[in-house]
C-alpha cells in the first residue's frame, strides 16, 4: 500500500510514518526541509500548502490513501482539496474535536459542532480553528456526495501530548514549563482546574490512524481519537509538579489565579477558553473502536504516559518561541523578572519591558 504524508514531520506524522514503516507500506512525506530517507520511506521537498507543488506531487501518481496534517485557511483547503482526492484511493482529513460545541455530557460523533450549535454570530463570521476545521470538513463531505470515486476519513484527535508538546490548560510548555525550569511560577487558572479533560499520547493517535488506513468500514465516516482516560486539569497540574520535584530536586511555584477574564484576555485565548477548555471533555471512544478493533485499554493512561514523555524532554529540552507578552503578564502577577536575553531581537526584549512595567498595560 502506497501512502502520502502532507506535512508529515511533526511528532504526530513522524510517529505514523516509523508505523506504517513497519507495516511495510511504501511511504511519502513532504518537508520543506531536506530530510534523509529511511526504510520504505520518501521525502518530496517542498511546501505541499503550495498548489503548484502539490500538483506536482500527485500528477503522475495515485495513492492508496494521503493523510492530511496541515491546518488550512478555509480558501486555500477548497483549493487544494479536490487535488487531493483525485489522487487518493481514500483521504483522510485531520480535523480537530475542538469542533464540538461545549457539553457536560459525553461527547460522541453525533454531537452538536460549534458551527451549528454557537450563538455568537461575530465569532461564526471568523475562520478560527474550530469553525474552519469543522466549515473543512462540511465542504469535504459535499465533494464526496457529489462523485463516488472520491472517499473520505475524518479524524478528530484532541488534545495530544508528546516529548516535543506538553500542555497545561491553553498553555504550551512553552508558557508553564519554561517557567518552571526557570526558577519562576506557573500561572495556572482556577477555573479550568475543575474541568475534566482528555489527553491522548501522540504515538497512540498515530496507530488508531495507521488502523483506519485503508479500511472498508473508515471509509466516508468521522472518527474523533481521544480514547485515554479522562482527568481533571488541577490533577494533570498536580502530576507536571511532581514529576518536576523528583527530577530537579526543587518544587515549581504555582500560583493558582482566579480572573479568568483578565487570564483569557491577556494571553489572547478567549475563544479557546471559552469553547473548549472551560467546559468538560469527555469523550466515548466506541465508534473508532468497533472499526479498528482497539479499545480504550490501548491509550495511555494520561499521568503515566505525561511521566515518560515530561522526564524524556527534561533530559534535552529544546523550546520553540517564548512570548515577551505572556511571560511580562505572568511575571506581573508573580512580581517576578525573566532576563531580557532570553528574547531574540531588540522588538521583543523592548515588548517585553513595555508589558512588565508600563502602567498602561496593567
Amino acid at each position: 500500500m502506497t501512502v502520502l504524508l502532507l506535512g508529515g514531520t511533526g511528532a504526530m506524522g513522524t510517529a505514523l510514518a516509523e508505523i506504517l514503516d513497519k507495516m511495510n507500506f511504501e511511504i511519502y512525506v513532504t518537508s520543506r526541509a531536506q530530510k534523509e530517507d529511511f526504510g520504505n520511506v520518501h521525502y518530496i521537498m517542498g511546501n505541499a500548502m503550495d498548489s503548484c507543488f502539490l500538483s506536482s506531487v500527485t500528477a503522475d501518481k495515485r495513492y492508496d490513501c494521503i493523510v492530511d496534517f496541515f491546518d488550512y485557511d478555509t480558501n486555500t483547503f477548497k483549493k487544494n482539496v479536490e487535488t487531493i482526492l483525485k489522487a487518493a484511493g481514500q483521504y483522510i482529513f485531520l480535523s480537530s474535536a475542538r469542533v464540538y460545541a461545549p457539553s457536560n455530557g459525553v461527547i460522541t460523533e453525533k454531537s452538536a459542532r460549534l458551527l451549528e450549535a454557537c450563538s455568537d454570530k461575530e465569532f461564526l463570521k471568523t475562520d478560527e480553528y474550530p469553525i474552519h476545521k469543522a466549515r473543512q470538513e462540511d465542504f469535504l463531505k459535499e465533494l464526496c456526495e457529489k462523485d463516488i470515486n472520491y472517499h473520505y476519513t475524518i479524524v478528530r484527535p484532541y488534545i495530544t501530548y508528546n516529548t516535543e508538546r506538553l500542555q497545561l490548560g491553553v498553555a504550551e510548555k512553552e508558557q508553564w514549563l519554561f517557567r518552571a525550569l526557570n526558577g519562576r511560577t506557573i500561572v495556572f487558572p482556577e477555573s479550568i482546574g475543575e474541568y475534566w479533560t482528555t489527553l491522548s499520547y501522540g504515538y497512540d493517535v498515530s496507530k488508531t490512524i495507521a488502523a483506519l488506513i485503508g479500511n472498508a468500514h473508515a471509509m466516508n465516516e468521522t472518527f474523533h481519537i481521544a480514547g485515554a482516560p479522562s482527568v481533571k486539569w488541577k490533577e494533570i497540574l498536580k502530576r507536571y509538579v511532581c514529576i518536576l520535584e523528583t527530577v530537579t530536586g526543587e518544587k515549581p511555584k504555582v500560583l493558582i489565579y482566579d480572573d479568568i477574564e483578565d487570564y483569557s484576555k491577556r494571553t489572547r485565548r478567549i475563544t479557546q477558553l471559552k469553547y473548549d477548555r472551560l467546559s468538560n471533555r469527555v469523550f466515548d471512544n466506541s465508534k473508532v473502536e468497533s472499526v479498528i478493533g482497539l479499545n480504550s485499554e490501548m491509550y495511555r493512561e494520561p499521568g503515566g504516559g505525561v511521566e515518560i514523555c515530561l522526564k524524556e524532554f527534561l533530559k534535552k529540552p529544546v523550546w520553540r518561541r517564548i512570548s515577551s507578552r505572556e511571560e511580562a503578564y505572568c511575571d506581573r502577577l508573580c512580581k517576578e523578572r525573566t532576563p531580557l536575553k532570553t528574547f531574540p531581537g531588540i522588538k521583543e526584549k523592548v515588548k517585553y519591558v513595555i508589558f512588565r512595567y508600563m502602567p498602561y498595560f496593567r
